[in-house]
């Protein structure tokens, strides 16, 4: 293992030290209040780490929000959340703790601003309705597979401390706003994914939890059967059932978290985001991974409740029988991300992770049981072409192609299969490493139940029956033999609208769900905000709510939209679904492979979505064959072979045998799909006005450009970059460049070029370099899109108005964008819309201002995918056509600048001979 541990490079990223400590600051039962100097000092904290005059501003708005219950300005002028950007939902985060724990500052509130939860403030709503919110709830919707079985299911923003569960009773999943900002919006759609992942998948319970409660529910049925209160001996076996339950619920679902993980992970990749990284995160900062190494003042120390998995560094000998079975249900939970590249599988990351493998070890060596076959039970590999672990147990990949397209029926006919098949291996698990240690775990409970028993008899019990309140050890903590309010729904057994009866693995509505384990019954005084419930929108409701969104508004309504966010002090947003964050490191380019590793995560995402777009937008190639039909396809006389008449003429003058085929007289097609290649041009305004403040918005430009040609250059996408100012711009790369001298060019324009803002020049550049580039005139060709990126300063308005008129009339298939990293109103914003006017090419010519350097790569590059899916860039055209187009073009723009460079000279001639 190296000097640095994958956690603890992990805990290197931004912000997440932040995250770590806030989460656990919250959850910790030892740290006292959580005072307002203390939710500035955090704030402050995250506004240093991250340096952004945004976060300072928002701090400012968040100020005021606890103080008065709105979000104002200093002026009092009503004012929108901010939480475009990752440190600006985490020090909202930190102000929704503040009020949750402090519940009275509401009360200091102007009384219209006032309630009783702070989930019916309208601090709330502001927060839970803003465009952020709104959009991240539809984006998410919109990108499920089509294939989830259930598009009713609801989504829901819940309550602080709510949590995040699937509640198959409710056929709903709540998402925990304040845990969302907490974690990031980017990270926390994995644990929506992972939700989802159990009501797609969580569809029954293991044989023995279903024995479990037919004896539970048959003892509670002769109790009442024979009208009388439990004896204490009928009592108490009830609760050891009830315990056993519980234990196997939790072995269930650290096992069955490694299936909708890995759901997360599969259909993550559909919606054009890697939710491994962010799973890993989002354990790293929830499951207190880690935590021993974050010491945060300004979130609070840890306390010692805060340990990521009870008995960790405890002598083996002495733990507890719990802590011990602890350790198995955190090493089943951990198979998968120790798989997904969390840590390595040596006994070092696993203890630093939180376990001790010989603890393991020794739960299964009775069974001849190691702690390598506890991983592969739960996350193994594949074999003989079919998974056999749990997390690999589900339809998506499970099935082969063929067996995909018999299908839904068939589909959710395996789906049920697998979720038997997960469930059997459950109580395998439990077989082979709890089986000897069951006994001890009903000691330690009946030791604890003899307990309360004591208690109860010592104070004014309703019966003087024990009940289950051990809620470390997997009690209920409200179940009973004597209560009839559980009947049908234990809290342990809720059905999933099954007729097994199955229950939800992910957790109820208390909060006692798979994630948060360290500490199950957490903040008692969150359970009546948690009844608190506003309806959901559905899947279905939110996807076509979404498209409605799109349908109704036109490319000009939609930019309007975005100005209007822009003035109003937003920014504007990422449209494809990649969310903001931290800007990246400005690297050294000269070193061209160590660049590219540095970004590596950055241009593997930008490339896997330019792959997804292409799939979908593949050219159909139609190629006459040498099979015939009776009658044309299309009713074209044109396919008629004339050589397949003569060869049955021929037969027939032979007196050969002439079978049916013979008649076949007309060909056919074969079709083939093939990519198509498309055109992208990146200019950079190059002026010294983009070199000023930090991040400089020139670098920022640079990264998103060269991430960009990176990531698109084993792909079938011609990308150039070029910096534009000079009346001579310069293309810092082509298509096929040696990467040696990319990075020198690349390194060399992070200076700039200190030039005007002479935009014409580029346009007949841009003309030039696409007219004169060599091209297979056979070759499909998709569209060209030309990109934009300044800070909206333009010197020759007339010229450059009069290049993009050129150009559009010239060339049919062609778009142009520009990104303004400003959210004044410019005068580049005025021609490129005036453009879009004159050529009646509003689809095609768009200008996006409010562009900030610290989200531009995700923003930039997400508004420009966003583009070419939209655009169906990747439908071939002839490339002879597109080729002439510009070769037409350039002779146009070459002209004019002549015709115009002759009439400034003679008007020098005629000032000179004045004078």
């Amino acid at each position: 293992m190296s000097d640095m541990s994958l956690l603890q490079k992990r805990l290197e990223l931004p912000l997440l030290k932040k995250r770590v400590a806030l989460y656990h600051r919250i959850r910790s039962k030892n740290s006292g209040p959580f005072s307002l100097p203390e939710l500035e000092m955090f704030m402050a904290s995250v506004a240093n780490e991250v340096d952004s005059t945004t976060t300072y501003n928002e701090i400012d708005k968040i100020r005021n929000a606890v103080i008065n219950g709105e979000v104002i300005d200093k002026a009092g002028r009503s004012l929108s959340p901010d939480i475009t950007t990752p440190a600006n939902q985490l020090i909202w985060a930190s102000a929704i703790a503040f009020l949750k724990a402090n519940p009275k500052t509401i009360e200091t509130w102007p009384e219209h601003l006032q309630a009783k939860k702070l989930g019916d403030t309208p601090l709330w709503e502001a927060l839970t309705e803003s465009d952020r919110a709104v959009n991240e709830m539809s984006n998410f919707a919109r990108h499920l597979d089509s294939k989830m079985t259930n598009d009713s299911t609801e989504l829901n923003w819940g309550t602080p401390e709510s949590w995040f569960y699937f509640s198959p009773d409710k056929n709903a999943v709540n998402l925990d706003f304040m845990y969302t900002l907490l974690i990031g919006f980017e990270h926390s759609r994995s644990v929506a994914y992972h939700e989802l992942g159990h009501a797609e998948l969580t569809r029954t319970v293991t044989p023995e939890m279903k024995r479990i409660k037919e004896e539970k529910a048959a003892l509670k049925a002769k109790v009442k059967a024979e009208k009388r209160k439990a004896t204490k001996e009928e009592s108490k076996a009830y609760a050891k059932l009830n315990f056993e339950a519980n234990l196997r619920h939790r072995l269930f679902n650290s096992a069955e978290d490694c299936c909708v993980n890995r759901y997360a992970v599969v259909h993550g990749k559909k919606s054009y985001q890697d939710h491994g990284p962010s799973l890993n995160t989002l354990e790293t900062i929830i499951q207190g991974v880690g935590l021993q190494k974050v010491e945060d003042k300004s979130a609070g120390k840890p306390g010692e409740n805060d340990k990521p998995i009870e008995g960790w560094g405890e002598n083996k000998n002495q733990q507890s029988a719990e802590a011990r079975f602890n350790q198995l249900c955190g090493a089943a939970n951990l198979a998968f991300f120790c798989n997904n590249g969390m840590f390595r599988n040596t006994p070092e990351d696993w203890k630093e992770i939180g376990i001790d493998i010989d603890i393991v070890e020794q739960l299964g060596k009775s069974s001849g049981k190691t702690f390598a076959d506890l991983l592969d039970a739960c996350d193994g590999k594949m074999t003989e072409n079919r998974p056999h672990s749990i997390g690999w147990l589900q339809p998506e990949l499970y099935l082969n192609r063929i067996e995909k397209a018999q299908g839904k029926d068939y589909y959710n006919n395996i789906l049920l299969k697998l979720a038997d098949q997960r469930c059997e291996m459950v109580d395998n698990i439990w077989n082979d490493y709890v089986t000897d240690l069951l006994p001890e775990l009903m000691k330690e409970f009946e030791e604890n139940l003899d307990k309360e028993a004591d208690k109860a008899q010592d104070g004014d019990s309703n019966d003087g029956l024990p009940q289950d309140s051990d809620n470390s050890g997997g009690g209920s903590g409200n179940d009973d033999i004597n209560d009839d309010s559980n009947e049908g729904n234990d809290s342990n057994d809720n059905s999933n609208g099954n007729e097994d009866g199955s229950d939800s693995s992910s957790g109820d509505e208390n909060g006692d769900g798979d994630k948060g384990k360290e500490d199950n019954n957490s903040n008692d005084d969150g359970n009546e905000d948690n009844k608190d419930k506003k309806k959901g929108k559905s899947l279905k409701d939110l996807k076509d709510d979404a498209k409605k969104d799109e349908d109704k508004k036109t490319n000009k309504e939609k930019l309007k939209d975005r100005l209007k966010d822009a003035e109003e002090g937003g920014s504007a947003q990422p449209i494809s679904g990649m969310q903001g964050r931290e800007a990246l490191p400005v690297g050294d380019w000269k070193d061209y492979e160590k660049a590219v590793v540095q970004y590596q995560a950055e241009i593997a995402k930008i490339k896997r979505m330019f792959e997804k777009v292409q799939e979908h937008q593949l050219r159909t190639v139609a190629k006459r064959s040498n099979q015939k039909e009776f009658l044309p396809p299309d009713g074209s006389l044109k396919r008629f072979s004339t050589d397949a008449h003569r060869a049955l003429l021929r037969k027939k003058k032979l007196g050969q045998k002439v079978t049916k085929d013979d008649y076949k007289m007309f060909n056919i097609d074969n079709t083939k799909t093939e990519p198509t290649t498309i055109d992208l041009v990146v200019w950079i305004d190059g002026s010294g006005s983009m070199t000023s403040g930090d991040p400089k918005p020139l670098h920022s430009a640079v990264q998103a450009a060269s991430i960009l040609y990176e990531a698109t250059k084993d792909l079938n996408i011609n990308t150039y970059i070029g910096m534009w100012g000079h009346k001579n711009p310069i293309i810092i790369s082509s298509p096929g460049d040696n990467p040696k001298e990319v990075g020198e060019r690349i390194a060399g324009a992070y200076a700039g070029l200190n030039s005007g803002t002479d935009m014409a020049p580029s346009l007949e550049k841009t003309a030039e370099v696409l007219a004169n580039r060599r091209t297979d005139a056979k070759k499909p060709l998709g569209k060209t899109h030309i990109l934009y990126v300044s800070d909206g300063d333009i010197a020759d308005n007339a010229e450059a108005q009069k290049n993009i008129s050129t150009m559009f009339k010239e060339c049919d298939d062609i778009t142009l964008d520009v990104a303004i990293i400003n959210n004044k109103k410019t005068e580049m914003e005025d021609v490129i819309q005036e453009a879009a006017e004159q050529n009646k090419r509003d689809k095609d010519i768009s200008v996006t201002r409010g562009f900030v350097p610290e989200r531009f790569v995700d923003d930039f590059l997400g508004a420009m995918i966003t583009r070419i899916r939209s655009q169906k860039s990747f439908i071939a055209k002839p490339a002879a056509k597109k080729k002439a187009g510009m070769i037409k073009a350039l002779n146009t723009m070459q002209q004019n600048k002549q015709a115009k460079n002759k009439t400034s000279l003679v008007s020098k001639i005629i000032d000179s001979n004045h004078r």
